[in-house]
């Protein structure tokens, strides 16, 4: 077997999607940077790409639409059925999640909004108003907040704690509520 990191991406992960080894493909992307994957990702056909996507676990899939521009993303995920369509984009921050469902046809988008969670399906709606290029077409819904009672020590226990799910949240406030 030819050595991976050697052998043109591209090839090396359709090898793997021909094997249907989703941990191979895992792990081989891995070791790739972002901009190596979009590139690989982007030679492959299409139905070579429908695969990539159900072989990999939902969050990762997600991650490597995230890579991509918005309409190879939306083309990608428009070419799987909806219900696993619906839990990559589920599992996308919620600012990707609006552009990738923009780039759709709307009866393909909406049938991946009734496939996913109702409450990101609500978000993702309320978000699909705005244009893209207002500030309401930037926003996202991810945020933590915490109780005006709670002490400065619980809320930095709470996010060290946390560090590997908030991570995800692209945090750069965290938000106090009070009466």
């Amino acid at each position: 077997m030819t050595d991976w990191h050697s052998e043109e991406p591209s090839l090396r992960i359709k090898d793997i999607v021909r094997q249907g080894d989703a941990e191979a493909l895992d792990t081989y992307l891995d070791t790739l940077s972002p901009g190596q994957v979009a590139r690989a990702v982007s030679m492959l056909d299409d139905a070579t790409q429908g695969r990539v996507l159900q072989l990999l676990d939902p969050g990762d899939a997600a991650d490597l639409i995230e890579e991509l521009s918005d309409v190879q993303g939306a083309d990608l995920i428009e070419e799987i059925p909806a219900a696993y369509a619906a839990a990559i984009v589920d599992a996308m921050d919620s600012d990707h999640r609006v552009d990738v469902l923009a780039e759709m046809d709307a009866v393909d988008a909406e049938a991946i909004l009734q496939k996913m969670a109702p409450e990101e399906a609500e978000d993702a709606r309320s978000l699909l108003v705005y244009p893209d290029d207002t500030a309401g077409g930037t926003m996202v819904t991810e945020f933590l907040v915490y109780p005006g009672s709670r002490r400065v020590s619980d809320v930095l226990k709470d996010l060290r704690s946390n560090v590997d799910e908030y991570a995800e949240y692209g945090l750069h406030y965290v938000y106090v509520h009070s009466e």
